[in-house]
């Protein structure tokens, strides 16, 4: 039978930082219920033992003869769940909108407007009256809900040249498609930005995949119940909305 080798415990100073580490090593051998396979500790038996651990997989092919290392650190508990308030939601949007056009855009998006009461079923009016592209991405978990971000057609096909370096006429060449997934990135971005600010306040949930719509007298309906901010950029020449609704 194969039997594991705890490794040194080494002390690293205080226990919010890496502390230790143990490599369990394993006999060569055969277990008698699958042979050619080494007996391993239970996942559930470890992390009963050490309950800060995590557990790192080694692949077959790079084990030679070392089974799986464990390191055992600090783990942070999840935050106390707070309730979404309307402060929580703006400093999420704004904090994530401004991140991705640093990123993406490499220029600084400004919050011009926050609006959290009087919200009608149109959205849009307050773009113009130019065709728009509306990028959205749903979350879900214990929280729930969308977010949008609303551009005019102009400022989806100037993104869209920035960030795959091409000129107007390329972008117009290669057709609305090389907008949409453009737009479905900085969407994707947005909202992922904006789901870990509330995983921070204690609500995980998980992303869908990001919907582009275009075209002219859209607008968004209220999901009933949930909390809703409407939030409007500056981004110099172009402006950028985000309608953001949450229920829990």
């Amino acid at each position: 039978s194969a039997k594991l080798i705890s490794g040194h415990l080494l002390w690293l100073g205080f226990w919010s930082k890496l502390a230790f580490a143990i490599t369990h090593r394993k006999q060569r051998g055969t277990s008698k219920s699958n042979p050619g396979e080494s007996k391993r500790l239970p996942h559930a038996l470890l992390t009963q033992k050490y309950p800060r651990s995590k557990i790192f997989k080694i692949p077959p092919q790079y084990r030679d003869g070392i089974a799986d290392v464990f390191l055992f650190k600090e783990v942070k508990p999840m935050a106390e769940t707070q309730s979404i308030t309307d402060t929580l939601i703006q400093d999420a949007i704004v904090k994530a909108v401004q991140n991705v056009s640093r990123i993406m855009l490499h220029q600084e998006a400004k919050l011009l407007e926050a609006n959290h009461t009087n919200l009608g079923a149109n959205t849009m009016a307050s773009l113009g009256t130019a065709p728009y592209v509306i990028g959205n991405v749903g979350f879900a978990g214990d929280a729930n809900g969308l977010v949008y971000l609303c551009f005019t057609d102009e400022f989806a096909r100037h993104a869209a040249g920035h960030i795959l370096g091409m000129s107007a006429g390329e972008i117009e060449m290669h057709g609305h498609e090389v907008v949409k997934d453009v737009i479905g990135e900085i969407t994707n971005m947005t909202t992922g930005g904006f789901k870990n600010a509330l995983c921070d306040y204690g609500f995980p949930c998980m992303l869908s995949l990001p919907t582009i719509v275009r075209g002219d007298h859209l607008s968004v309906a209220a999901i009933k119940s949930a909390s809703r901010g409407i939030f409007h950029f500056d981004f110099g020449k172009h402006k950028l909305m985000a309608d953001v609704q949450v229920k829990t």
